[in-house]
C-alpha cells in the first residue's frame, strides 16, 4: 500500500465500522483524530456536528462533540453541548463533572486579561461544584475541582481542607 493511500484507506475503514456502529464513542474520536490530522480542525468538527444530529439516544457522540469544542477552544460550543447533554440526564456525573471543567478553562482564560469575567466564571464554577456535591457526594472528581478552584482562586488552606479529610487533619 502506497502511503498516500494509507489515510484514504483508514477513513473507508472507520466509515464502515461507523455503518456498522454508528454510536461507537470510539469510532467517532478516531475519525475526528484522523480528519484533525489530514484536514485540520473545521473538517473534523463538522464530521463529529454530523454525527452529533443522527440518532444519538445516549449523548455518545454530543460527549465527543463536547470535548473536540473544547480542545479547539471553542468552550461557549462545549459548554452549550454539555448543558443539553445535563438536561437530558441530569444523573450523570461525567458530564456534569466536563461542564465544571470547561468552566473552568474559561475562567482560566478570563485570568489576567478580564477580572470581572474571570470572577464571576469562578463564582460560576463554585455553584456548578455546590450543586454537583449535593448530587453527587461520592464522588472525587468534584472534591478535586474544588480543590482546583480553590488553587485558582489562592486559596490553599481551602485547597487543603476540601483534600485531606477531617479524620485525617484531626489526628
Amino acid at each position: 500500500m502506497d502511503r498516500a493511500e494509507a489515510p484514504a484507506r483508514a477513513l473507508s475503514a472507520l466509515d464502515q465500522g461507523l455503518a456498522a456502529l454508528p454510536n461507537s464513542t470510539e469510532i467517532v474520536q478516531t475519525k475526528y483524530q484522523l480528519l484533525l490530522g489530514i484536514k485540520g480542525p473545521k473538517d473534523a468538527i463538522s464530521f463529529v456536528e454530523s454525527r452529533a444530529k443522527l440518532d444519538d439516544p445516549k449523548g455518545v457522540v454530543r460527549r465527543v462533540l463536547a470535548e473536540a469544542y473544547r480542545t479547539q477552544n471553542d468552550l461557549e460550543k462545549a459548554e452549550a453541548v454539555l448543558r443539553e447533554l445535563i438536561k437530558s440526564d441530569p444523573a450523570d456525573a461525567v458530564v456534569a463533572s466536563l461542564l465544571v471543567r470547561v468552566t473552568a478553562q474559561q475562567a482560566e482564560q478570563a485570568a489576567g486579561k478580564d477580572h470581572e469575567r474571570e470572577r464571576a466564571l469562578n463564582e460560576k464554577v463554585a455553584g456548578l461544584l455546590r450543586d454537583d456535591r449535593a448530587s453527587f457526594p461520592t464522588d472525587p472528581i468534584f472534591v478535586q475541582q474544588e480543590c482546583e478552584l480553590a488553587l485558582r482562586k489562592g486559596d490553599f488552606a481551602r485547597a487543603m481542607t476540601r483534600l485531606v479529610p477531617d479524620r485525617l487533619r484531626r489526628r
